[in-house]
């Protein structure tokens, strides 16, 4: 086998065969197989010491690409987001307008509504039919449901997403059935409290009330280049 000033590419290269025909069966083969085993050690430092420049070549044109990618990319990342932030905060005005549009005019309506049902209720009474006057009053509404759509443009290739977020404002009023340790495979035992709290958010969304916890909603835009 090579020895340590004799080794050499082919000598390292080969040093792989020659361990792996050989059997420890005396003190002789036994000495031989420690040799190679010590030699393939050094083999693979010969490989590694004179891969090393070139992988820090590589490495280093490697960070200088992507340096010179941020510079491109930065910019358009960050009028994306600024945009995104545009439409996100456009969609939810537009949106709360919609809602209180839809919610004056429903009012409007019940209170037309109750008032025509008032009227016809003391005709029913005037008219000796109680009865009929308290199946007026208790009657749903014939109505159709207004509802108010936002007044947001659509732009194909343009979405909005809608999740539902957390963030803890007091430790101790957290529940106790939040508190769940878990083992991991490994015996490592780890809360679950964060993974928990963020499932039944997710699940109650704004009906959630966990004491201790602050929940809101958080606007994303979603678009394809």
């Amino acid at each position: 086998m090579e020895t340590e000033t004799e080794l050499t590419e082919e000598g390292a290269r080969g040093v792989v065969e020659t361990v792996k025909n050989l059997k420890v069966v005396d003190a002789r083969t036994y000495e031989l197989m420690g040799n190679g085993v010590l030699l393939l050690r050094k083999a693979k430092k010969f490989f590694e010491d004179r891969a090393r420049p070139r992988i820090a070549e590589a490495w280093q044109h490697h960070r200088n690409l992507v340096a010179d990618l941020a510079k491109d990319v930065d910019p358009i990342e960050d009028a994306r987001k600024y945009g995104d932030k545009q439409l996100g905060d456009y969609d939810a005005e537009q949106t709360r307008l919609a809602n209180l549009e839809q919610a004056r005019l429903q009012a409007e309506q019940k209170k037309r509504e109750d008032e025509e049902r008032k009227q016809l209720a003391a005709l029913a009474k005037k008219a000796g039919e109680k009865e009929l006057a308290k199946e007026i009053l208790a009657a749903p509404s014939a109505e159709p449901v207004i509802v108010v759509q936002k007044d947001v443009p659509k732009i194909e290739g343009i979405s909005f997403s809608q999740r539902w977020d957390f963030e803890i404002t007091d430790w101790a009023k957290i529940p106790a059935r939040f508190h769940r340790m878990e083992k991991n495979p490994k015996g490592e035992w780890s809360c679950k409290c964060m993974k928990d709290l963020g499932s039944e958010v997710e699940r109650l969304k704004d009906t959630a009330n966990i004491p201790g916890v602050r929940v809101f909603k958080v606007s994303g835009v979603r678009g394809r280049g």
